[in-house]
């Protein structure tokens, strides 16, 4: 007879399938709410990766319902919800072992519906399409060149070798604490869909989350020149 009994996973466990890398945001705020709940779910439920992303998609709609309607800190905490379940799903699947590519493109799209519906939302609360607009073209940019990503801190260098200078130590904090360097789209994101609505302020969201972007594409693009010039050479 087979053993169909479910298997148990620790903490330990969910640990292991964590990013390498990932943001301020998600590492120091999201991530020690998410561990517990892919804990809960994995050992004490049924309920499946792809359906946990579905319930991200509706507390998306609901956010940006209560966007739209002028409910700025209600929309704040249900957006965030949102996003705690889209860092749940993906943990889940790596856990137990359900990753699909129907359930990454069901990841992507509802990702992007999070953020037109909610830009959307906001642009109708505050009267004014413009830094929606902005956000969303600057956000998609960062995202299908990927380049926020390549921001991450080399450590190669640093295997096996003394820390000899600040940004030696700099670069190992962060990747002992599993940090990216900079701020990349998910700071973006939260500045624009929590802080400012949290603050009943969501232009300053909008301008502060764009800021970071520009701060982001600048210094790719002043990599990718020093990068550049230093290969001619």
């Amino acid at each position: 007879m087979t053993d169909k009994k479910k298997k148990n996973y620790s903490l330990s466990d969910v640990k292991k399938v964590l990013k390498e890398r990932d943001s301020w945001w998600t590492v120091l705020v999201i991530d020690p709410i998410a561990i517990r709940f892919t804990y809960l779910f994995a050992n004490y439920t049924s309920i499946s990766p792809n359906l946990v992303s579905f319930f991200s998609l509706l507390a998306s709609l609901v956010s940006s319902y209560l966007f739209f309607r002028g409910f700025l800190v209600y929309g704040a905490f249900v957006y965030e919800l949102a996003f705690l379940l889209d860092c749940i799903d993906g943990k889940l699947a790596s856990l137990t072992n359900r990753q699909s590519s129907l359930g990454s493109l069901f990841d992507r799209l509802f990702d992007r519906l999070r953020l037109f519906f909610n830009s959307a939302a906001l642009g109708f609360a505050t009267g004014s399409f413009f830094l929606p607009f902005v956000f969303v073209f600057v956000y998609l940019w960062q995202e299908s060149e990927g380049f926020v990503y390549r921001l991450k801190v080399k450590e190669e260098g640093l295997k096996g070798k003394p820390m000899e200078s600040f940004r030696d130590r700099v670069k190992t904090f962060f990747a002992k604490h599993r940090l990216v360097p900079f701020p990349d789209l998910v700071e973006e994101d939260t500045l624009v869909f929590f802080v400012g609505p949290l603050l009943k302020k969501p232009e300053f969201g909008f301008v502060a989350g764009i800021a970071v972007a520009i701060v982001n594409i600048t210094k790719w693009l002043v990599d990718t020149y020093l990068g550049n010039h230093e290969n001619s050479r």
